[in-house]
C-alpha cells in the first residue's frame, strides 16, 4: 500500500512532463493536461491519506507491531 502511494506520485511526475506523439491519443490541450494531472495528483494524495489514517489507527488501537510500524511510519515523515 505504501508502495503504491509512492509510485502513484512517481507517476504524477512523470506524467507532468509526458510529451505524446501524434495518432496515440485525443489531442491534449492544456486545460486537458492540467486537468489529468490534478486528477493524478488527487489519486496519489488520497492513496497517502489513506496510509495516514491506517497509521492513525494504528497508533490508537493497533498491536505492538502495529504501533511500530505507525511509529516507524511517523518517523519518517521527519
Amino acid at each position: 500500500m505504501v508502495s503504491a502511494a509512492i509510485e502513484s506520485y512517481k507517476a504524477v511526475q512523470y506524467r507532468t512532463g509526458i510529451k505524446v506523439g501524434t495518432g496515440y491519443f485525443r489531442a491534449i490541450d492544456d486545460q486537458r493536461k492540467h486537468a489529468m494531472v490534478r486528477s493524478y495528483a488527487k489519486a496519489a494524495k488520497g492513496m497517502y491519506k489513506g496510509i495516514e489514517n491506517r497509521m492513525k489507527n494504528y497508533t490508537d488501537r493497533g498491536n505492538s507491531a502495529q504501533k511500530h510500524l505507525a511509529e516507524l511510519f511517523y518517523q519518517s515523515k521527519i
